[in-house]
């Protein structure tokens, strides 16, 4: 399973949307008030030979969602839920603005890289 399917797999017991790269406009006659999406970049590590062994990701999971919602149960299951499928423990940055609340889960993912495939 790639990473972007560990993500959403996390995500998507909580009922709402999850979107890798995209953000969601938030338009009541269209779209849903909370959602996620997530972006990450790539590192390669482990070398050995000149060659990495592994891909490290570097992950962002955005959250969205309505002031008047509490983001502290979330908040708690979210990590724990991206920790459970491999993911380091995130950390987390909350950003409100005029719109709405906007909370941002960093955290790591290891991918080994097969032998012999690009």
């Amino acid at each position: 399973m790639g990473v972007n399917e560990l993500i959403i797999s996390a995500l998507e017991g909580f009922g709402d949307p999850v979107q890798h790269g995209t953000l969601i406009p938030d338009d009541e006659n269209r779209n849903p008030k909370m959602y996620y999406t997530f972006n990450y970049t790539t590192h390669p590590t482990g070398f050995a030979d000149n060659a990495p062994g592994y891909e490290k990701y570097l992950i962002q999971v955005h959250f969205f969602c309505p002031h008047n919602f509490n983001t502290l149960i979330r908040t708690k299951k979210t990590k724990r839920a991206l920790y459970n499928v491999g993911m380091t423990w995130p950390s987390v940055i909350h950003i409100p603005d005029g719109y709405g609340q906007h909370i941002v889960y960093e955290c790591e993912y290891i991918e080994r890289i097969p032998d012999g495939e690009d």
